[in-house]
């Protein structure tokens, strides 16, 4: 099993709620500043993304469209996240 399409099957994100971050007497949201890692599920057809390896992006994805739609094949529970977002990529450890 591979994505294709410019895509990557990874864990859907933990956390799907606003974080509230304080500065100056001004709200705004945490996660606008920080990066959330999600772990590969399955490869990528180009063979860029390792299961087991941790891609990163911006933590307010959470709330786009792709990020809301989980999926389960092959016992795995996972969402479909578009390339364009991808920030950073870990390789599995044992890479």
């Amino acid at each position: 099993m591979k994505t294709c399409n410019g895509q990557v099957a990874c864990e859907p994100f933990k956390v799907r709620h606003v974080e509230a971050e304080v500065s100056r007497g001004f709200a705004s949201a945490a996660q606008k500043r920080s990066l959330t890692g999600l772990v590969v599920v399955f490869p990528d057809f180009e063979g860029r993304y390792s299961p087991g390896g941790t891609i990163y992006v911006q933590s307010d994805q959470f709330a786009t469209n792709w990020a809301g739609k989980d999926y389960e094949l092959e016992g795995k529970r996972f969402i479909i996240v578009p390339l364009s977002s991808v920030q950073l990529y870990q390789p599995p450890s044992d890479a």
